[in-house]
C-alpha cells in the first residue's frame, strides 16, 4: 500500500536546508563545486565541512582561495591534477583522478576526486563533484603489488633454478648417452677387428702361396690371376665391412620405410665374427617380411643393444650352448620382432618397467644404464613399443611397430 502523502509543516524550507546540510556533512567524503574562470583561475563556490577532515582546509578558507587546496597536493601529483582539470574543462568529459595530498598533521593521504563539468555562458566551467579518501585501498594495492613483486621474483628465481638443474641434468644425460655410444662403438670396433681377422688371414695365405709358386717355378698366368682375384675378393669384403660400419653409425635424419628383417640381418651380419668367437648361435624364425616407417640406423642400434646385452649375460653367467632366437610376426597393421635368449632371465625387481628407466643397469658397475632407455625412446619415436619379460630360461624383448602401408 502506498503511504499517505503528508504535508510539509510551516517553515519546511528551513528544515529542508538543515536536513540537506546534515546529509552533506555526514556522507563519506567532501562534496564541492569548483569553478574555473575563463582565464582558468580556480575557486570554490561550495565545499562541505568534510573538506576539513580530508585536507585540514575549512570550506571558508577554500572559498577564499582555491590555490590553498592545490598547495596541499603532493608535488609529484600537482601538475597531473591541474592538467587533468584543464583537459576535462576543455572536453567537458567527466573528471576522475587519484592523487596524494599532505595533511597539515604531516600525514600523506590518497584522495580520489570525481566531478562532472558544466560550461557557463561566460566561458567558465563549474565542476560538481566530491573527494573521498582511498588511502587504505592504495595501501592494500601497494602491499598487493609488493606481494606480487615478491612472488614474481621468487617464481623467476625458482624457474631459473629449475632451468639450471634441467640444463645440468640434460648435460649429464647427454654425457651418459655419449658414454653409452662410445661403449657401443668400442664393442663394434672389436667386432670389426674380428670381422677383418679371417679375410686378412686369407689374404696373407694367398700372398704366401704366390711367393711359394714363384720360388718353386710353378707360377703361371692362371695362378696369378686366380690369386689376385681371391685377394681382391677379400679386399672388397673388407671395404664393404668398413662401409657397413660407417653407415651403421650415421644417424637417420628423416623417417623412411625400411625392412625390419633386413635391419636384423644387417646387425647379425656385422656381429657374426664376435658372436661366432663366443659360440653364440642366432636363429631366425622363418616369417613374412614387412616394412615400417622410421629411422633404420637408429633401429639397428636398438637391435644391437638387445643382442649385446644377451651376449654379455652369456659371458657373465657362462651359459652352455648360448643361443638367440629372433622371430618376426607380420599382421595387416603391426610388425612384432621378438628377441629371446637362454641367458637366465632378468631380475624380477626390474620388470616390467624399471629396466627401461635411465641409469638402471643389469651389469652393475660395468654398464651405463642408458642403453635400453635410449632404445625405448627410439622405438616410441617410431610410434611403437618396447617391452621385456622373462620367458622359459631367459629374457624376451618384444618390439611392436606399426606396419607401413604403401
Amino acid at each position: 500500500m502506498v503511504p499517505p502523502i503528508t504535508k510539509r509543516p510551516n517553515g519546511g524550507r528551513s528544515d529542508e536546508i538543515t536536513r540537506l546540510r546534515t546529509l552533506v556533512d555526514n556522507i563519506p567524503g567532501a562534496l564541492f563545486q569548483l569553478q574555473l574562470s575563463s582565464d582558468d583561475h580556480p575557486f570554490f563556490i561550495f565545499a562541505s565541512n568534510r573538506l576539513a577532515d580530508l585536507c585540514g582546509l575549512t570550506p571558508e578558507k577554500a572559498a577564499e582561495d582555491a590555490t590553498i587546496l592545490f598547495d596541499t597536493i603532493h608535488p609529484e601529483d600537482r601538475l597531473r591534477v591541474e592538467h587533468s582539470l584543464l583537459s576535462s574543462a576543455q572536453t567537458l568529459l567527466p573528471w576522475q583522478l587519484t592523487f596524494r595530498i599532505t595533511h597539515p598533521n604531516g600525514r600523506t593521504i590518497w584522495i580520489e576526486g570525481k566531478a562532472l563539468p558544466q560550461r557557463h555562458a561566460d566561458g567558465s566551467v563549474l565542476f560538481n563533484g566530491y573527494f573521498h579518501e582511498v588511502t587504505q585501498h592504495k595501501e592494500m594495492e601497494r602491499q598487493l603489488q609488493q606481494l606480487n613483486d615478491f612472488l614474481d621474483r621468487h617464481i623467476n628465481e625458482e624457474l631459473a633454478r629449475r632451468m639450471q638443474l634441467q640444463r645440468e641434468e640434460e648435460r649429464s644425460h647427454q654425457l651418459l648417452i655419449q658414454q653409452s655410444k662410445m661403449a657401443e662403438m668400442g664393442s663394434m670396433i672389436v667386432a670389426i677387428a674380428h670381422q677383418w681377422k679371417q679375410p686378412l688371414n686369407i689374404i696373407g695365405l694367398w700372398a704366401q702361396n704366390l711367393k711359394g709358386d714363384f720360388y718353386f717355378g710353378t707360377l703361371t698366368k692362371e695362378s696369378i690371376e686366380e690369386t689376385v682375384d681371391r685377394i681382391l675378393e677379400q679386399v672388397n669384403f673388407l671395404s664393404q665391412t668398413i662401409e657397413d660400419f660407417r653407415n651403421f653409425f650415421k644417424p637417420s635424419r628423416e623417417m623412411v620405410p625400411f625392412s625390419a628383417r633386413k635391419c636384423a640381418d644387417d646387425v647379425c651380419r656385422l656381429m657374426t665374427a664376435d658372436l661366432d668367437r663366443h659360440h653364440i648361435t642366432v636363429v631366425f624364425t622363418d616369417g613374412d617380411d614387412g616394412h615400417v616407417l622410421g629411422y633404420p640406423n637408429e633401429f639397428k642400434h636398438v637391435l644391437l643393444n638387445i643382442i649385446n646385452n644377451a651376449k654379455d649375460a652369456f659371458l657373465e653367467r657362462h651359459v652352455p650352448e648360448p643361443h638367440i632366437d629372433i622371430d618376426l610376426q607380420v599382421t595387416s597393421k603391426t610388425i612384432t620382432i621378438t628377441i629371446s635368449d637362454n641367458a637366465g632371465g632378468i631380475a624380477q625387481e626390474l620388470l616390467p618397467e624399471r629396466l627401461f628407466e635411465p641409469f638402471v643397469s643389469t651389469k652393475g658397475d660395468q654398464g651405463t644404464g642408458i642403453g635400453l632407455y635410449i632404445a625405448r625412446q627410439i622405438v616410441e619415436k617410431m610410434e611403437g613399443s618396447l617391452t621385456a619379460r622373462n620367458h622359459d630360461n631367459g629374457a624376451q624383448f618384444l618390439i611392436t611397430l606399426p606396419r607401413y602401408q604403401n
